[in-house]
């Protein structure tokens, strides 16, 4: 019979070193239970693969930062420590195929008491799915400093308040790109507590190219606009949400607008093409199983209308 060589010596080595790497892994990713804990310039690096859970305490993020995914049941995420010795960062969150984190603690997307020292914005990245879940809260007082949202990839979903305030004009406060999508689980109309809290209405403030923006959990009937960028926009409203949209939608280059989902209620009260520069490529497209009523569609639409599933009712010509 043959036999195996069994050193005791690799063996133990090799479980040390298995040991080793589990402690790696484990002490990559960040906890902060209490106290405050600071990740970035002057604190500890972080990488894609760090899944940072704020518990309770602060994480004050010094510099532009990259984790693999926010999580945790309280506390608050804000900039620099609110202080000049510091400055504006991004929290880039690069979540991986597959992983889910939901925070439910406050991020200080500006000062808290109006003086705007450090503003804090987040991109999202990553295959996977970040959802805010907690109440955001802060105001920005002047125009050269106003946070931003931007889904680069994968899937952000919004179930709690972003705070955004009407002092300033919030020019691409948010932008959607291709292979992103933002989930409105919130009332995204104008007011405070509501997914954008006081964002404007106004269409600048919002640019989907590529995107998608999709509607669930609760209904939405809403004034508020946005811009279709080069790469054109979806958007999408699930099966149990009544949408009705009173905004505008602004066409910028020769982006597409794309309507989906399965709601078999979601209306958009003024024509398409009716604002913006659309080109003579865009189109209106209706896809997925629902019903969406538009009030028309402007000669601005050059390629007109190509309805490839479900049903689009037209209630004016324009």
């Amino acid at each position: 019979m043959p036999t195996t060589n069994k050193s005791p010596i690799r063996t133990s080595f090799l479980l040390a070193a298995a040991a080793l790497s589990l402690i790696q892994v484990e002490a990559a990713n960040i906890t902060v239970s209490s106290g405050t804990t600071a990740i970035g310039s002057g604190g500890s690096s972080t990488t894609a693969a760090d899944i940072v859970t704020v518990n309770g305490g602060t994480l004050e993020v010094t510099s532009s930062s990259t984790i693999g995914g926010l999580a945790g049941s309280g506390g608050q995420v804000s900039a620099g420590f609110q202080s000049s010795s510091y400055g504006d960062v991004t929290l880039t969150i690069n979540v991986a195929a597959g992983a889910s984190h939901v925070y439910n603690g406050i991020i200080l997307p500006n000062s808290w008491d109006g003086n705007s020292v450090n503003i804090f914005g987040i991109t999202k990245t990553g295959l996977g799915t970040q959802e805010l879940a907690g109440n955001s809260t802060g105001y920005v007082t002047s125009p050269s400093k106003k946070p931003t949202i931007i889904v680069n990839a994968g899937l952000l979903k919004m179930s709690g308040s972003w705070g955004f305030d009407t002092y300033v004009d919030y020019n691409n406060a948010i932008s959607v790109n291709s292979g992103g999508t933002m989930q409105i689980a919130r009332n995204w109309d104008y007011g405070s507590g509501n997914a954008f809290n006081q964002l404007s209405h106004n269409a600048n403030t919002m640019t989907v190219s590529g995107g998608t923006l999709r509607f669930s959990a609760v209904n939405q009937n809403s004034g508020r606009s946005f811009t279709v960028g080069g790469g054109g926009a979806t958007l999408s409203v699930d099966e149990t949400v009544n949408f009705n949209s009173t905004g505008t939608i602004a066409g910028s280059t020769a982006g597409n607008l794309t309507l989906e989902g399965a709601s078999i209620n979601a209306t958009l009260t003024n024509a398409v093409g009716g604002t913006g520069t659309w080109s003579a490529s865009s189109k209106l497209i209706k896809n997925g199983s629902g019903t969406w009523t538009v009030a028309g569609v402007t000669s601005a639409i050059a390629s007109g209308v190509e309805v490839v599933q479900g049903k689009l009712v037209l209630t004016a010509n324009s």
